[in-house]
């Protein structure tokens, strides 16, 4: 009888035994990988990154940031909007970083979406990115902030607050509170965004010739920046304010905060303001906020959702727009004498 030689079988026995150990390896390094990313990044990263799926109707948020009360809002409630008819929302946050927001386009296009609903950091920044988007075919929507003049033919409509009409009616209260004189300080929303600039250039517009404005400075939307601006202010102007517009409500109780801290009395210096949050409706309960221009994130994406819906269903192209272009939420004023504000209670 023949001896069959061991050797081939331990030469297979060694090399399988070597196999086993390389693949658990590379499986626990995998699995060590896997471990060391935070469940919650990964979670952010396949929302805000997961491509859409044949069949599968989806629209991409570019929202402003979330670090002022308004954009969380008005992405919660678009997004809840849009489910109720099937349609899945993936949404990025431009963190007020316009270079970020132009990239979070390019991720935008590459995930072919219907839609991308364009809540802008800064309107001329952006226009590249909007051009990108239509050179795809991929359809963009404007929300909020108004797109650039060379922006428009390649995006679908526009919704959202008319800001030049806001500063406008801002400083017809303005005209009625001061007559043919007085000066004004404005507390502004992010240097470069539509609606900073807009809502200062109609206010400015319409100001009797008698009342100056002697400074405007941004405070970027947040209450903290807007007590600072404020105080600094006082400190520069003291009793010559006869009047406060600021951009945003949330703002408006920061411009409330400097004046208790400066030992004025709510009324003493009239403060115009605009939004309708909590921060804001207890600031305008407390006569620190004297006239509020309603707009809230609610009512503004409950308004905007019909279009994002349509424009999905029917399956629109890049070049296709809405008639009419311009797409404008009502803003109606409260105030603080009147009570009319309570309407509006607690806030959003």
């Amino acid at each position: 009888m023949k001896r069959l030689s061991l050797l081939p079988i331990v030469i297979l026995v060694v090399i399988s035994m070597v196999s086993v150990f390389i693949f658990s390896g590379c499986e626990s390094a995998a699995e060590e990988a896997a471990e060391e990313k935070p469940a919650e990044e990964a979670a952010e990263e396949a929302e805000e990154e997961a491509p859409a799926e044949e069949g599968e109707k989806t629209v991409v948020l570019l929202n402003i940031g979330m670090q002022s009360p308004y954009p969380p809002l008005y992405q919660a409630n678009l997004e809840e909007r849009l489910n109720e008819t099937g349609i899945e929302m993936f949404s990025f946050d431009g963190e007020f970083d316009a270079q970020l927001q132009s990239s979070q386009m390019d991720d935008a296009i590459a995930m072919g979406p219907d839609a991308i609903v364009l809540f802008p950091v800064d309107s001329q920044a952006i226009a590249t990115g909007i051009k990108k988007a239509y050179d795809a075919g991929v359809v963009v929507i404007m929300g909020n902030g108004a797109p650039v003049e060379e922006s428009v033919p390649y995006t679908a409509l526009y919704f959202g607050p008319n800001n030049v009409e806001e500063g406008k009616v801002a400083g017809g209260v303005a005209n009625d509170i001061l007559g043919d004189s007085g000066n004004v300080v404005i507390v502004e929303g992010a240097t470069g965004q539509d609606a900073s600039i807009g809502r200062t250039e109609g206010f400015k517009e319409v100001l009797n010739d008698g009342i100056e404005v002697l400074a405007a400075q941004p405070a970027d939307w947040v209450k903290d920046e807007a007590v600072r601006v404020m105080s600094d202010f006082i400190t520069r102007y003291g009793d010559d304010i006869d009047l406060v517009w600021s951009h945003s409500d949330d703002m408006g109780a920061g411009v409330g905060i400097a004046l208790e801290e400066a030992s004025y009395s709510p009324g003493d210096i009239p403060s115009v303001s605009l939004g309708g949050s909590k921060a804001g409706m207890e600031s305008i309960s407390g006569g620190w906020i004297t006239h509020l221009i309603i707009q809230s994130p609610i009512d503004e994406t409950d308004q905007l959702a019909p279009y994002v819906i349509k424009v999905v269903d029917e399956g629109w192209e890049a070049g296709k727009q809405w008639d009419p272009y311009w797409n404008f939420m009502e803003t109606p004023v409260v105030d603080y004498e009147s009570g009319s504000y309570e309407a509006y209670l607690p806030g959003f």
